[in-house]
């Protein structure tokens, strides 16, 4: 078995230097530099009814109208898992079918596949207070908490 490390990362800058970096002059994008770029957002229609979209390069590959939030996006194969909300359920999709959800006092940012296991990143709130902790979701169990922190993103490092 291989030993792993969990890395809790903040990739924000670092992702909008990548794709500034990866468009020409006129904005196209320039693939054989970067090769496939994925992107995950959403468009709002007002009332909250939001459209999400999930890019590869710069051509729609799927879109979502169901009322769903897409945070993170990870993509291992030929499969694209994404996590984000689904009327308020931290929830995880691969190729748009729900394969896991959280309870509604969570929020995940950030996933990751590795081998055959799905690592999640985000925060639960403590029943009855105010406050939360960071935890870190391996196949829906909680593997790390940290108290009275918002994680991100995660990456994890095979060695």
């Amino acid at each position: 078995m291989e030993k792993q490390k969990i890395l809790v990362i903040a990739l924000a800058g670092l992702f909008a230097a990548a794709i500034s970096n990866s468009c020409n002059e006129n904005g196209s994008s320039n693939n054989n530099e970067t090769g496939d770029v994925y992107v995950a957002g959403y468009e709002c229609e007002g009332n909250d009814k939001y459209i999400v979209k999930i890019w590869k390069n710069d051509k729609v590959l799927r879109t979502f109208t169901d009322n769903i939030i897409v945070k993170s996006i990870f993509v291992s194969g030929n499969d694209v898992y994404m996590a984000g909300y689904n009327k308020s359920i931290a929830t995880v999709w691969k190729n748009g079918q729900v394969v896991h959800t959280l309870t509604d006092e969570c929020d995940i940012d950030g996933i990751f596949i590795s081998g055959n296991d799905l690592y999640v990143a985000g925060r639960e709130w403590e029943a009855g207070s105010n406050s939360s902790a960071g935890k870190i979701w391996k196949n829906g169990q909680v593997l790390y908490a940290f108290p009275h922190t918002d994680i991100f993103s995660i990456f994890v490092k095979q060695e």
